[in-house]
């Protein structure tokens, strides 16, 4: 009933307090004297909140709510106001104004129970306080701004544009106007003009955005003073319309909040509930709020200054000018492969329009954008306009050897890596937010580089991602044979370039880049592959570094049907994924070798090893390691995020810390409200994703698995009894059910992917370790797999065992033998074609087969929880009293005599004729046709089969929808008060729902 946090604001410490007190008198008068005990004394305090109680029983409650209680509220005096020497600031501001704040619009009772205390520096720096309609509870918001004095140190505010801008027809007219001028303009010519022309869009973008927050307020305003008229002595009508007011003011609020919350346009995210986008919005705060760093010379620093400059220092270094030996160079490009003439001149073509447009096309929404705040939505409304001349500014900065300052900036943001539990700037992942204009230019580069890196990069490094970066260096892309027009591109993007320091509200000075690559620039991935490549060519072609030959590797008919080329060297002397390389010692003199490949790499490249995470993992049953200077674990180790021993399996000590984890998320998400399919989203994107990674490389038996998925279905139905079949949940939302992952048939399609990937042509040196394990259930698809040189197991307790049973079976069933690199296809196929089970009222209800009435209710606009319940409801998942009852007088209707069952409670109850009258002629308005009153058409939607127009089909969708839910939750609302309220209150909800119908301008 209590909780309270503490924020810093303008480093002032200020304690906010929520309370909600107890209902019943005397549990309220016991809970008011036992307050001081968890409240802190502060110089900076707010009480706030629903104390169930009112200073003055005749000012703060209407005549037909007066309660007589006077032993609660000086109780609370005398207990905590009066100690704290706290002031009732609404009171204290307007001693003789009459406010409510609370509103039973059914029973039309109205108090002032929602009151605010605060300390005597609050009290003294309080600009206004009022009470304002939230539009989220029958609870009014108390609103107060209070004057709070400027901070020593200057905040960073960064501005980042609201895409809803870009929509309004006033800003489009303007920016075309604006575009005229500039067409007009000499430097249009130039290179010059592109500055001016983001200064100019920007400022637009503002001043636009000021007039939606002026019109945004205005329309708050006016709602909220149409609210506080009616509500001094209101009307039945009066009441309907303060309903529909809160309605639309917390409409108006939630727009605010998803423009404000960050990543809010991702897929995942947009459908989740506003609390659940703040549990998000927190965690990813959380991840780059900075509390203390390590400085080399002062120690822990936790000032914003000193953490800036430290972190200043810090990249100053990292990103400058490394010392390089070049003579060493011939060396380390020896036998290299180069590129092909046709792969040569595809890189050096020139840059067009539709290349631009198409890589703005595939950048993802919602994403933060760089340091001028522009981010890809106003971009891709943008372009189409002014492409043409972007292309001719960039390609006339290549022939200038820069861009205009400001191009190349980037703003620097710190994320904790998973563990970060220090200070330390190792610690950190920097990752530099690109303006969107750049990101179109790195993106088509990266395109081209991608289709070009097979030919250079060998297939033992498996990434064009870039870990942490190292020196690069224009040199070294010259040398595996790329052209002068490619390596000006590259030249361009790194001259000049600079980036800025974001930690927490402050922002650091300029700084130069001067070596390695950016994270967060799409270019960056591949050119850090190509960087490394010379360290992984030597490793592989270093005789004193053995490696291991994998079964059936020296046989050239096994080598052909792998590489289709017999004569290939199939020795393996590492693996790599970007910067994380792995390789093969078996004595101190491997190792030696190994790391004197490395230092001769970084003098010719600047890098430096990670000697703190470098790792012998020795597998061995009986010889003990030699004496290596590496770390030895004998155990297990991590590779790629993915903990394994030395029997090729996960350890459990890591099992089980994943499970704990997942128990953990489980349990953190539980404590947010949210409906039956946020709670599958949030399971699929926020929890789940974490271990099944792990689970598809990975052998887990079969009872962890099992016990995942019961506590992954007890969340979704909150630790209740199921009231849908599992195998109904597991299907598409389109199709009757709620898209709950099923976590048998997901590590089935990873195992069924990783299947296809050893029958495709594309070489892969696993696939010597696969065919061994594989040969026998794949022969029949696939026969090229086996060979009489080597020897076959058909041994599913290890994983390519377990790869070739689901893979065998995938294709016994007739599945595709192509992967279009998209486990959720093979995913849904395993689903429908093995245990998907259609929902029982699809035999009951024979038209249901060609209708969308799943889909429908999802996409006409009525809230998650009416959507909650109308699945139930079609599910049979609601519990009437005909269903619970054990005699006549428990399974009677509240509101007549005949049972209680779904069929009476929302088609032929007497009761509800009103509602049902009132829906009856609002369908006959959209679509001309009367609706019977029989099951089959209200419930299950029959009536929309013949409405072609698809709006239509909508709106008396969300018509019927919110005339169930209105029902039940008055007849809820009837059982919670053990009385049958009056009809009146059911009609006036449903009439405020028809006021917002979509797409509908009655």
């Amino acid at each position: 009933r209590i909780a309270y946090v503490k924020i810093p604001c303008n480093q002032i410490p200020i304690v906010i307090v929520s309370v909600y007190a107890p209902a019943q008198i005397t549990e309220r008068c016991a809970f008011f004297k036992d307050l001081h005990l968890y409240i802190p004394s502060a110089e900076w305090i707010l009480i706030g909140g629903d104390f169930n109680c009112s200073p003055n029983n005749q000012y703060d409650r209407n005549h037909r709510g007066i309660q007589s209680d006077n032993r609660s509220y000086p109780i609370l005096l005398n207990e905590l106001i009066h100690p704290l020497l706290l002031s009732e600031l609404f009171r204290a501001k307007h001693p003789r104004k009459v406010m409510y704040s609370y509103h039973d619009e059914a029973r039309n009772y109205h108090s002032r129970i929602d009151l605010l205390f605060g300390s005597k520096m609050v009290k003294k720096n309080i600009q206004q306080i009022y009470y304002a309609p939230a539009g989220l509870s029958d609870h009014d918001y108390l609103m107060t701004n209070l004057s709070i004095p400027a901070p020593n140190e200057k905040i960073f505010r960064r501005w980042i544009c609201n895409p809803k801008v870009i929509k309004r027809k006033t800003f489009q007219e303007k920016f075309q106007s604006m575009w005229s001028v500039f067409l007009n303009l000499d430097i249009i010519n130039s290179t010059h003009w592109w500055l001016d022309f983001k200064t100019s869009l920007i400022f637009l973008l503002q001043e636009e955005e000021k007039q939606i927050n002026h019109e945004i307020r205005n329309e708050l305003r006016q709602l909220q003073m149409e609210y506080h008229l009616r509500a001094k002595d209101p009307t039945d009508e009066d009441l309907l319309e303060m309903n529909i007011i809160r309605k639309n003011i917390r409409m108006i609020l939630e727009e605010k909040i998803n423009n404000v919350l960050p990543n809010a346009q991702e897929q995942n995210v947009k459908q989740l509930s506003n609390l659940a986008r703040a549990r998000i919005a927190h965690s990813k705060a959380n991840q780059s709020k900075i509390d203390v760093l390590d400085d080399p010379i002062k120690g822990q620093v936790r000032t914003t200054s000193d953490m800036i400059n430290t972190a200043t220092k810090f990249y100053e270094e990292l990103y400058d000018i490394k010392i390089i030996d070049t003579t060493h160079w011939n060396e380390l490009f020896k036998d290299i492969a180069t590129l092909n003439d046709h792969d040569r001149e595809a890189l050096d073509r020139d840059i067009t329009v539709s290349e631009c447009h198409e890589a703005l096309k595939v950048m993802p929404l919602g994403r933060s954008p760089g340091d001028d705040g522009i981010p890809v939505e106003v971009w891709k409304w943008v372009f189409p306009i002014i492409g043409e001349y972007y292309v001719r500014m960039i390609n006339l900065a290549k022939l200038q050897g820069q861009f205009y300052n400001g191009f190349l900036n980037a703003l620097l943001i710190l994320l904790k890596k998973d563990g970060n539990s220090n200070g330390s700037m190792k610690n950190f992942r920097p990752l530099s937010l690109m303006n969107i204009d750049y990101k179109i230019l790195s993106k088509v580069l990266s395109v081209r580089l991608r289709k070009a890196l097979h030919n250079i990069i060998h297939h033992n490094q498996t990434c064009g991602i870039p870990g942490r970066t190292i020196h690069d260096n224009v040199h070294t892309i010259r040398r595996f044979g790329f052209g002068r027009n490619f390596i000006n591109w590259i030249k361009l993007l790194y001259t000049n370039a600079t980036f800025r320091i974001k930690i927490n509200n402050a922002i650091s000075d300029s700084i130069p880049f001067k070596s390695g690559v950016r994270q967060g620039c799409s270019l960056s991935g591949n050119l850090f592959v190509i960087c490394l490549e010379p360290l992984l060519h030597n490793i592989r072609r270093n005789p004193r570094i053995p490696g291991v030959i994998p079964p059936g590797g020296q046989y050239p008919a096994v080598i052909k049907s792998i590489f289709n080329d017999p004569s290939a060297n199939t020795t393996i002397k590492l693996s790599a994924y970007a910067d994380d390389v792995t390789t093969i010692v078996f004595s101190v003199d491997d190792e030696c070798a190994t790391k004197s490949t490395f230092q001769l790499y970084n003098k010719a490249s600047g890098g430096k090893t990670n000697e703190d995470k470098t790792l012998i993992l020795w597998c061995s049953d009986w010889l003990d390691p030699p004496p290596f200077e590496s770390k030895v674990n004998q155990n297990w180790g991590d590779f790629l995020g993915v903990p394994i021993d030395t029997t090729g399996k996960l350890p459990s000590s890591e099992l089980t810390k994943i499970v704990s984890n997942v128990r953990r998320q489980i349990g953190i998400w539980s404590n947010i409200e949210s409906s039956l399919f946020e709670r599958a989203t949030i399971l699929k994107a926020f929890i789940c994703s974490r271990f099944v990674y792990i689970f598809s490389l990975m052998l887990v038996s079969n009872n962890i698995v099992d016990n995942l998925q019961k506590e992954i279905n007890n969340y979704l139905w909150k630790q209740k009894r199921p009231t849908v079949k599992f195998k109904t949940c597991i299907g598409k939302r389109s199709d009757g059910g709620v898209g709950l992952i099923h976590l048998n048939a997901m590590i089935s399609s990873f195992r069924i992917k990783c299947g296809l990937k050893m029958i495709d042509p594309v070489p892969r040196v696993w696939k010597f370790y696969a065919y061994q394990y594989c040969g026998i259930a794949i022969r029949p698809y696939a026969p090229w797999i086996w060979s009489n040189l080597v020897p076959h197991f058909d041994d599913k307790i290890y994983f390519f065992g377990d790869v070739a049973v689901h893979t065998g079976k995938w294709l016994k069933e007739g599945g595709h033998t192509l992967i279009n690199n998209s486990e959720q296809t093979i995913y849904w196929h395993l689903i429908y074609r093995r245990l998907f089970q259609q929902s029982i009222c699809y035999q009951r209800n024979t038209h249901l087969e060609n209708s969308p009435f799943f889909k429908i209710i999802h996409n006409c606009g009525l809230s998650s929880a009416a959507i909650e319940f109308w699945f139930l409801l079609a599910h049979y998942g609601i519990n009437t009293r005909a269903r619970l009852g054990r005699n006549d007088e428990e399974k009677r209707c509240y509101f007549c005599d005949l049972p209680e069952t779904t069929s009476h409670l929302f088609i032929t109850c007497r009761f509800f004729n009103e509602v049902y009258l009132l829906l009856m002629e609002h369908v006959r308005r959209i679509s001309g046709l009367s609706i019977s009153r029989e099951e089959d058409t209200i419930i299950y939607l029959k009536i929309i089969s013949d409405i072609p127009s698809r709006i239509k089909q909508r709106q008396i969708t969300y018509l019927v929808g919110n005339y169930l839910n209105v029902i039940w939750r008055f007849r809820t609302l009837s059982y919670v008060r053990a009385n049958c309220e009056p009809i009146f209150g059911c009609v006036k909800t449903f009439n405020a729902c028809l006021k917002d119908i979509p797409y509908d301008n009655g």
